[in-house]
This record gives C-alpha cells, sequence and structure tokens, in this order.
C-alpha cells in the first residue's frame, strides 16, 4: 500500500475512508475531518459564504464539534460569532436518520437577532430533497412556519422561519467540498474528506459492522415491516374499501408487496420497497402505480404531485410513500397508513375523466 492512499477495486481509497470503513462510524469521523478543515479561517469563510447571508459571513470566528448546547442538543458542528453564540449549527449526514430533536430543538437554540443564524444538513446529494422534506414538514408540525415556494433542486436549499432571522437549509457534501477544495495547504486534507464521502455514495458493499450482526432488532423490523402491507390491506378488505380479486402479491430481491383494487376502480402496489428507501429516505413503505392505469382513469399525476410532494415519478411508474407513525402501537400505524392510501385513491379516482 503507498503512503497515503491504496486501489481498492479499481478505485483509489483514502486513508481516511478506509480507517473509517474498516472500524470508525462514518458520521463522526467525517465531522472531524470537517472542523478540523473549518478551523482554516479562509475555509470557514468559504463555507459560510455558500449559503449567501451576509450579515452571518463576518460573524463566523471559531468552529467546535459535538459540544452540548443543552440537555436535547448536541450538533455535530457549531460556528460560534465573536460573542460566543452558535450562529451556525452543521448537522453532517450520510444515512442516518434525523434525531427527534431535530431540527426543532437545534433551531430554538440558535439566537434570534439582528444577524442571520443558520441550521443546515450536509447530505449525500441523492437525499437532499428528501431531507429538505422531512425538515420542512416537521418545521410545520411543530409551528415554525416556512415560505411555501416551488420546490428547488439546486445544490443549496435555504428558507426563513417567518417572523425571525433563524434559516434552515441542505446542501450537500460534493457542493460543500468543491467550495473547501482550493483553500491553501488543505487540498490534501479535503481529498482525503471527500474519498470518504464518495465512498459513502457508493452501492459497493460496506464493511460489515460487528454491532450490525448481533442486534436482533433489525431483523425484527424489517419483518415488521414487511408485514405491514398486508395488515394495511386486510384493514381495507374489512373495510370493505379494498380487494384483490384477480390480483397477486409480488416479490423481489428489493421489494415485497401484493397488488390490490381500491373502491373496485384503482388497481395500485403496496408494499416493502427498499430501494425507494435507500434512495429517498422517506419511508419504507410505498404505494406504487402503473402509468397505464392513471391514463386508464384519465387521471392526473401532476394534480396528485401537486398534493403529495414526496410522490416521485420513476418513468412508467409512480410512487408515493407512506407516512409511518411513529411511537405508537402497530393498530394505530396500520390505520393510518390504511387512511393515508385511501386519501391518495380518492383523490385521483375525484379527478379521473372515467
Amino acid at each position: 500500500m503507498q503512503e497515503r492512499e491504496k486501489m481498492t477495486n479499481n478505485k483509489t481509497e483514502s486513508v481516511l475512508s478506509h480507517v473509517v470503513l474498516s472500524s470508525l462510524p462514518p458520521e463522526p469521523a467525517a465531522t472531524q475531518a470537517l472542523e478540523f478543515i473549518l478551523q482554516n479561517a479562509e475555509a470557514r469563510r468559504a463555507f459560510v459564504s455558500l449559503f449567501n447571508l451576509p450579515s452571518m459571513f463576518t460573524h463566523a470566528t471559531r468552529v467546535m464539534s459535538e459540544i452540548a448546547l443543552d440537555e436535547d442538543t448536541r450538533p455535530d458542528l457549531v460556528i460560534y460569532d465573536s460573542h460566543d453564540k452558535p450562529r451556525l449549527i452543521v448537522e453532517n449526514k450520510f444515512w442516518a436518520g434525523l434525531t427527534d430533536a431535530q431540527p426543532i430543538r437545534y433551531l430554538e437554540t440558535l439566537p434570534d437577532d439582528k444577524i442571520d443564524s443558520l441550521l443546515v444538513f450536509v447530505v449525500p446529494k441523492t437525499r437532499s430533497l428528501s431531507i429538505w422534506r422531512e425538515l420542512k414538514q416537521r418545521c410545520e408540525d411543530a409551528g415554525f412556519n416556512i415560505p411555501h415556494r416551488k420546490e428547488s433542486h439546486s445544490d443549496v436549499v435555504l428558507e426563513k422561519i417567518s417572523n425571525s432571522n433563524r434559516h434552515i437549509g441542505v446542501t450537500n457534501w460534493e457542493t460543500v467540498l468543491a467550495t473547501l477544495i482550493n483553500t491553501p495547504n488543505l487540498q490534501e486534507d479535503v481529498r482525503q474528506l471527500r474519498a470518504l464521502t464518495e465512498r459513502m455514495d457508493e452501492e459497493a458493499f460496506l464493511p460489515i459492522q460487528p454491532e450490525e450482526l448481533t442486534n436482533a432488532s433489525w431483523a425484527r423490523r424489517m419483518v415488521n415491516f414487511s408485514n405491514l402491507a398486508d395488515a394495511v390491506f386486510e384493514k381495507l378488505e374489512r373495510d370493505q374499501l379494498a380487494d384483490k380479486v384477480g390480483l397477486k402479491k409480488s416479490r423481489g430481491r428489493l421489494y415485497s408487496g401484493t397488488y390490490l383494487r381500491i373502491r373496485e376502480r384503482l388497481e395500485m402496489w403496496l408494499g416493502l420497497e427498499l430501494n425507494l428507501w435507500r434512495i429517498y429516505g422517506t419511508s419504507p413503505i410505498w404505494c406504487v402505480m402503473d402509468e397505464k392505469e392513471l391514463n386508464r382513469l384519465g387521471a392526473s399525476w401532476h394534480t396528485l404531485a401537486v398534493k403529495y410532494p414526496e410522490s416521485e415519478d420513476r418513468k412508467t411508474r409512480k410512487c408515493i410513500p407512506l407516512r409511518l407513525k411513529t411511537g405508537v402501537e402497530s393498530d394505530r400505524v396500520v390505520a393510518d397508513a390504511a387512511e393515508q392510501l385511501v386519501s391518495i385513491a380518492e383523490l385521483i379516482l375525484e379527478n379521473s375523466a372515467k
């Protein structure tokens, strides 16, 4: 192996990515690496300027990692101003989910004064949109109003919380590191961190960690998800809202579910969809409609997409995630998912021509 890098699977792997993926959790390692880079004043200014908040630009004086701001919030990175206020909170994610405190408790720790403050999530590019949707939903549920604008697919998505100088945003690792790569004397450090983030973006098999094999709760949860679609259908069938006469189950390497018919008119697939879950991170359970089915009914996909912004247009498949209730017993999860499915079907049928 060379001093700073080696070749694996015909790709160059940095020492950082090799060590992390062999033994250390990737997210804490990426946080420590980014903190090291942002200790450089020029790199810190470049990073802050990425968010186009001029009043915050001159108030980014120091950075610290994993400092508890209160008993509920321990951000990955905090950039403080000259008055020692947490002016910019940075949460680094690869594929981990949001915690219960994110983003609301984190927003509440930001100062709300004449100077802009920001909570930003740095995530893989393919995850930016789904994370942004989840953050907006949580803000709205907590009464933090965010302007409803056309959904952005830009590399930096940022909105101001109404009636405050607090902001919330999402960007991606690729954009952050492209901004930092030209910082003098830090090019190699940025390249090392980029190699780690690229490895985390790959679909390559990552080394198995011991806790992954011994944590039986993961297997139990996957069984729960796999059975959930059947439970939802059974409830709809009991309520005489759905049937699957002449239809069948459909299973594959990355999905498991059943075809069903709602209100005797609309056919769709409902089940565990691992690939959509991996890509968008929204939910393990999706309903999927064939474009031909919508055309048969004369229904508008645009109408559906406006009502359900988390929906995904996958060429000939139209996919909508079901938001699963958390912290409640299974009967409430099933009942709520069934209600969502009926609402989706009714919107399609109400706007269909046949």
